[in-house]
């Protein structure tokens, strides 16, 4: 089955004002910038620069921020910035608690836990290809069409 050039380009549309919504619940800027990208049986969206909406989308694994070492450190808590300098980044230690003065025992200090996947840019783009879903049954004799969750095409 091959996806018309137009009907692509209406389901990419419809992908990047989901995304802008989303952008926009969360208090993101950055999602202005998604631009359709639409080809003859190609649907997807162009980040533009805003690589970091691909971070949030697939999640980050845990890191050790190595390179903080030494560094002073801006961090946010209730509405004040505080500074801290980053020491023993990785080992083992004591580390106070932001909000108090609780000492607490970490197997590794300054571990970043990374980002949870929301997997934003993928639904967007299936709940698009649902709301065409009519159009693209038509096309394709009647039957439906289903999304390989295995098969991931990064663009």
């Amino acid at each position: 089955m091959t996806l018309p050039r137009k009907l692509t380009e209406k389901i990419a549309r419809r992908a990047v004002v989901l995304i802008r919504e989303y952008g926009h619940m969360r208090g993101w800027k950055s999602t202005n910038t998604v631009k359709p990208l639409a080809r003859k049986d190609i649907v997807g969206v162009k980040l533009n620069g805003a690589y970091w909406l691909k971070y949030q989308s697939d999640g980050t694994h845990p890191f050790i921020p190595w390179g903080l070492e030494g560094k002073t450190v801006p961090m946010k808590w209730k509405g004040v910035t505080i500074f801290r300098k980053a020491v023993g980044v990785g080992y083992p230690g004591f580390v106070h608690q932001i909000d108090s003065d609780v000492l607490l025992w970490r197997s590794q200090k300054w571990r970043n836990p990374g980002i949870k996947p929301t997997h934003f840019i993928d639904e967007a783009i299936a709940s698009a290809f649902k709301m065409f879903s009519p159009q693209v049954e038509a096309l394709n004799g009647g039957r439906v069409w289903k999304r390989d969750s295995k098969r991931r095409d990064h663009v």
